[in-house]
């Protein structure tokens, strides 16, 4: 289950785990059928002004947490109080029509961050992070993350997945999924009209993850590639798109 960071609610004392602020978070939603959807208007935003980070300002911050405060609530709080300045994401754009892109910006033995970018429609599957820690911020755009409660499951690819709660980010609203409920789509729904990019945190960094299709009762692992590591495409998704060039002609 995606949820907002521990930072968007009043809350006094220590920051609680995932599971202390999702039960926090149904008790501030009203009674309605699943799926249920939490809006970036219906959430508190931050309490106090922030200023906007470069990308590369982004980076060295998350690579100073030192690993034993590289938690889900520690970074869920920094994504909160360092925005990324849109600006600085520029050589890491890359969309296009077919697909939503993964683009690498930064990768260590800790965390890896990606920039994802979304055209207008496009949706992830229906997916886990292979109990890998995951935080997003949304810089450009607005996303919305449909959450599953996973019901029930065999070795041999069977599942059943119900409809839990649909959370929206926007700038000014980044989240963490929670580790307990790890099972989510991202959508950039076409009624949000414009195109979208968000910034996810791995840690740890992973290459393969489950997919699943609730309409099928069905789940399988799947290989993961990047699109473009360090502003530059990738030889695979070069040859896939027919493209000769490395850097700023080849974005669409």
């Amino acid at each position: 289950m995606v949820l907002p960071p521990p930072g968007y609610f009043d809350v006094s004392g220590p920051l609680p785990s995932g599971l202390a602020v999702a039960s926090r978070l149904v008790a501030f939603l009203p009674a309605m059928p699943h799926p249920r959807e939490v809006s970036s208007k219906a959430r508190a935003s931050l309490r106090y002004d922030v200023s906007m980070a470069s990308i590369d300002d982004f980076v060295a911050g998350l690579s100073a947490i030192p690993e034993r405060d590289f938690t889900v609530p520690g970074v869920a709080r920094f994504l909160a109080d360092n925005p990324v300045d849109p600006a600085s994401l520029e050589k890491y754009l890359f969309y296009e029509a077919t697909h939503y892109t993964r683009n690498l910006i930064h990768k260590s033995d800790l965390f890896e961050l990606l920039a994802v970018c979304w055209e207008s429609g496009q949706s992830s599957p229906v997916h886990n992070h292979q109990g890998q820690h995951c935080w997003m911020a949304v810089p450009i755009g607005r996303l919305a993350v449909q959450n599953y409660d996973l019901v029930r499951a065999d070795e041999q690819g069977f599942c059943e997945l119900r409809l839990a709660e649909r959370l929206v980010m926007d700038p000014g609203h980044p989240a963490f999924v929670d580790p307990e409920e790890p099972i989510h789509a991202v959508l950039n729904l076409a009624e949000y009209g414009r195109r979208a990019t968000s910034l996810h945190v791995y840690s740890r960094p992973y290459d393969r993850c489950v997919v699943y299709a609730p309409e099928r009762n069905a789940y399988w692992e799947v290989p993961l590639f990047y699109d473009s590591e360090h502003g530059r495409r990738t030889a695979r998704t070069l040859s896939a798109s027919g493209g000769s060039a490395p850097e700023s002609s080849a974005r669409r």
